[in-house]
């Protein structure tokens, strides 16, 4: 396995040898998919509906040795952003943007590349309401999928640990080629010239 998949198992994150937690991902299981139990263990499922990780609480108490301060800021922000809408709406329900729900459904749920039709399921509503209220809200799907996926792409690529084909496995693309395409529609850079510039 090469170094960016022994970057995101669990025992860089938590510290610990032999992790024996369960793990289901999103995705179909790759061709090196056996290298992944030497990793993760033995309780492990692919093409679930979302990617999950069960641990012990026991390790939820132990400091990680890993810190993502882009990851906590984005998700300060999104807190911060529901609590004063909270607060600015008078005691009233809060009632979330769609756009900031199909927004935190994907930035939850790295390593899938949602369609249309499954954010519209898991937020309980029709294709054509989703595509109604983003319109109402001044944005569309793709807009939101580009930025969230931009967002994740370019932190991924600024891990020196990180190739081009790794980023593109763990953001769901099934090729390369296809992420290369998609990062250089974003960022009007290939990803090898973003790394070469920001590394």
């Amino acid at each position: 396995m090469n170094c960016a998949m022994r970057g995101i198992a669990i025992n860089h994150f938590t510290g610990n040898k032999g992790f024996t937690g369960k793990v289901y991902f999103s995705y179909p299981k790759p061709s090196y998919g056996e290298l992944y139990y030497d990793h993760y263990g033995g309780d492990i499922s692919f093409n679930h509906s979302s990617t999950c990780i069960y641990i012990a609480n026991s390790l939820l108490s132990i400091p990680s040795p890993v810190v993502d301060p882009l990851m906590h800021q984005q998700s300060v922000a999104i807190c911060e952003q529901q609590l004063n809408e909270v607060l600015s709406g008078g005691g009233q329900a809060f009632i979330q943007s769609t756009e900031t729900a199909v927004s935190t459904l994907m930035f939850e749920n790295p390593g899938k590349i949602w369609s249309l039709g499954e954010v519209a399921d898991t937020l309980h509503m029709s294709p054509r309401s989703l595509i109604r209220k983003l319109d109402a809200e001044g944005t569309t799907f793709q807009f939101v999928r580009d930025d969230v996926a931009k967002k994740q792409g370019a932190h991924y690529l600024s891990d020196a640990r990180l190739t081009a084909e790794s980023v593109a496995h763990l953001m769901g693309f099934s090729d390369v080629s296809s992420f290369r395409r998609s990062f250089k529609r974003w960022f009007g850079e290939t990803p090898s010239q973003h790394i070469a510039r920001i590394r």
